[in-house]
C-alpha cells in the first residue's frame, strides 16, 4: 500500500468516525428519552400491581425502540422472498434447493416445494418438506449441473469480506456466482439478487454490484428477467441494467437460465 493510498484511507476512516461522533449527540437523546418512558411506564404498572397484588415473576426487559408511528422494514428482503416465490410458482419444479438465504423464506417455499438449504452455518430448522446440508457456496455439495431450480439472496455479496467468518478473498463473490453457475442443469433457473447499483465495496459488510459484472459472470446462463427495488422505493419493478446502474443500494433481482441442451437456446 503507497503513502497515497494509506493517506486517502486515513481520511476516509476519519470521516467515518467524525460522522459517527456528530450522530451520538441525537441517539444519546433518544435513549434517555426512552428510558424516561420506560421508568416512568414500570412506575405505574408497578403501582397497578401493588394494587392487585402479585402478578407472579417480574423481570426487567428493556424495549424502547419500538415506539415508532410506523412499522419499520428492510424493503430487500421484504420484497425479493416474494419475487422468488412467485417465480417458483411459475416454474413448479419438481424440487428447490437454496444457498444461504434468509430461512424464514423457506418455510413457505418448502410448503410446496420440497427444499433443500446449503448453509455454512446449519439452523438445525424442522419442518415439512425442509432439509439441509452443511456447505459453502464457494463449494456446492453436487456434480456439475445438476440442480434444476436454485436460488441465492442477498448472500455472494457478503463473501471474502470476513463478515461471518470466511476467509478473506478479493475474488469471493466472482467464485461464488461461478460456483453457483457450475452447478445449474441445462434448462434449470437461478433466482440471484444482489445490491447493485455504482460498485463499491463496504469493508466488511457487503459489496455493490455493476449490474453488467453479474451478467457477465454469469456468462454460459441466459438473464430471462430483471426486477428491482431502486433507492427509494418499496416495490418490484421490472428495470433495464441501465435503469439498475444508476443507483447507490438497489435490491437487483436476476432470474437466469441455463440454455437446454438440444436447443442451444432458453426454452
Amino acid at each position: 500500500m503507497t503513502m497515497g493510498t494509506r493517506t486517502r484511507y486515513s481520511a476516509k476512516i476519519a470521516a467515518h468516525n467524525l460522522r459517527l461522533a456528530r450522530g451520538l449527540p441525537k441517539r444519546a437523546s433518544r435513549w434517555l428519552s426512552g428510558y424516561r418512558r420506560y421508568y416512568a411506564d414500570m412506575r405505574r404498572y408497578m403501582r397497578a400491581v401493588g394494587s392487585q397484588g402479585a402478578l407472579g415473576k417480574f423481570v426487567l426487559l428493556p424495549q424502547i425502540r419500538d415506539w415508532t408511528a410506523t412499522t419499520g422494514f428492510d424493503t430487500h428482503y421484504v420484497c425479493q422472498g416474494p419475487w422468488l416465490f412467485e417465480k417458483l410458482l411459475q416454474r413448479k419444479p419438481p424440487a428447490h434447493v437454496d444457498v444461504g438465504s434468509y430461512i424464514g423464506y423457506l418455510g413457505f417455499i418448502s410448503a410446496l416445494f420440497p427444499t433443500t438449504f446449503i448453509d455454512i452455518r446449519p439452523t438445525g430448522a424442522k419442518f415439512e418438506g425442509f432439509s439441509e446440508k452443511k456447505g459453502s457456496v464457494l463449494d456446492l455439495p453436487y456434480e456439475d449441473g445438476e440442480i434444476l431450480s436454485l436460488s441465492c439472496l442477498h448472500v455472494i455479496e457478503h463473501i471474502g469480506l470476513g463478515r461471518y467468518g470466511d476467509p478473506l478473498d478479493l475474488d469471493g463473490s466472482a467464485k461464488a456466482l461461478a460456483e453457483l453457475q457450475r452447478v445449474l442443469a441445462p434448462n434449470g433457473d437461478l433466482y440471484l439478487s444482489v445490491p447493485s447499483g455504482r460498485s463499491v465495496t463496504y469493508f466488511n459488510a457487503h459489496r455493490v454490484f455493476d449490474p453488467a459484472v453479474i451478467v457477465e459472470a454469469l456468462d454460459e446462463l441466459a438473464l430471462v428477467q430483471l426486477d428491482a427495488v431502486l433507492d427509494g422505493e418499496k416495490r418490484v419493478r421490472p428495470v433495464t441494467l441501465e435503469q439498475l446502474r444508476d443507483n447507490a443500494y438497489a435490491c437487483g433481482m436476476y432470474w437466469f437460465r441455463r440454455p437446454s441442451l438440444d436447443s442451444g437456446r432458453v426454452r
